[in-house]
């Protein structure tokens, strides 16, 4: 480009200035008109783009400057399209071809104006072009109605295609929303049945390790009161042929019941270690997953060893055989049990004995039971408080009534 060119453009350009400034200044009215477009779009639309836009649309009809800048600017987006698509800005191409169409379609439709308001004030101002004026008057009349109606189906038609579309897009969001919902769904079982799956061959094969005399580890936490029964039971263990067997004592904690927790693997051992325990219908054992080859007995006062001497007795006389409560008081200490005291109570007509016992002495009561079962009927009574271990309330012989 010469120096001349460059020169004339810019005269051009200072041109087109010099007539906007004067415009506004000579048509103040106007301007304001186009400045309020501006102001009413921004508040609409919030775009100040998209503002300034209809305002200079407004100012181009009003002040009648030339709308080919619409075109122009048009031209250029569209030119920008391919070289973005060629730097790989495919969203900002999309984006610059919807504004090349809207400012191409912009400066046709001010074309449009500018022509239709050029007729008309043509006619006015040379009679000699009436007849002309009102054929193309005519012709502009018919293309604004075949336009609108066209307008009006296009718009009916594209509402009614996107409301249906839209019907059934929304459908199939649905149908995609359910069917990934029970996807989700059967992924979820899946995945548990798997874990459960994996869970299960996991205890299998843990179960199948084989624990014996040297590789089983005993525990022994002593919770009984008695000090020396974990030692003892420790040393009846550790002569069944088992190795590992470690004593742990509990302290002041004091607990009722035994309790044996153990392996999975290790059920057949607790088994045989109940052989050296009292009471083991009673004993409560149960699995930990946890544990790999451990066993922990917590020694519970149910495993305190008791002797008859250990045991404190009150004779009740409660038949009409006197000498019977001196007779058992007799056996009794024969046999080693601490016969404290004998007594009658009010009443002789107990057909039954009845040992009494407070909950502390169960065991005691029922080693006294397991004695007189031999010729006595007898029962178990528990009391909230007596003043030795057990009171036997003697009622017939099983023999009584042959005597």
């Amino acid at each position: 480009m010469t120096l001349n060119s460059k020169l004339t453009n810019m005269k051009s350009a200072i041109k087109i200035i010099d007539k906007i400034n004067n415009d506004i200044r000579e048509n103040v009215l106007k301007s304001g008109i186009a400045l309020a477009c501006f102001v009413i779009s921004y508040f609409i639309w919030f775009n100040v783009l998209l503002s300034f836009v209809v305002a200079s649309a407004v100012a181009i009809i009003i002040l009648r400057w030339d709308s080919r800048i619409y075109i122009a600017i048009g031209l250029v987006f569209l030119i920008a399209c391919p070289i973005l698509l060629a730097f790989g800005q495919d969203a900002i191409a999309e984006k610059t071809a919807i504004y090349a169409y809207y400012m191409m379609a912009l400066g046709i439709f001010l074309q449009l104006v500018h022509y239709v308001r050029g007729l008309l004030f043509t006619s006015k101002e040379h009679p000699q072009f009436t007849s002309i004026y009102e054929r193309e008057k005519k012709i502009i009349y018919v293309s604004i109605a075949v336009i609108s109606i066209m307008a009006i189906l296009f718009s009916g038609s594209f509402a009614f295609l996107y409301k249906k579309m839209k019907g059934e897009l929304d459908n199939n969001i649905e149908q995609v929303d359910y069917i990934l919902g029970n996807k989700m769904n059967e992924n979820k079982q899946i995945m548990r049945q798997l874990s459960e799956n994996q869970q299960k061959l996991a205890d299998e094969v843990y179960a199948a390790k084989e624990v014996n005399e040297l590789s089983a580890k005993i525990l022994i936490e002593n919770a009984s009161g008695d000090e020396e029964l974990a030692a003892q039971l420790q040393n009846s263990i550790q002569e069944m042929g088992y190795a590992n067997v470690y004593v742990k004592q509990n302290g002041k904690l004091i607990s009722d019941f035994t309790l044996i927790e153990h392996c999975v693997s290790c059920a057949g051992i607790v088994e045989e270690l109940k052989n050296v325990m009292y009471d083991t219908l009673e004993l409560t054992a149960r699995e930990n997953k946890n544990f790999t080859n451990e066993i922990v007995i917590t020694l519970g006062a149910d495993q305190v060893i008791i002797g008859n001497s250990d045991i404190s007795l009150s004779l009740i006389h409660g038949s009409d055989f006197g000498d019977d409560a001196r007779e058992m008081k007799r056996e009794l200490s024969a046999e080693g049990f601490n016969v404290a005291s004998v007594g009658i109570i009010g009443r002789s007509d107990y057909e039954k004995t009845v040992v009494k016992y407070s909950s502390p002495n169960k065991r005691k009561a029922q080693m006294v039971k397991d004695y007189l079962d031999e010729t006595r009927d007898v029962e178990l009574e528990e009391v909230e408080k007596l003043a030795t271990d057990a009171a036997i309330v003697l009622g017939k012989k099983i023999n009584a009534n042959e005597n």
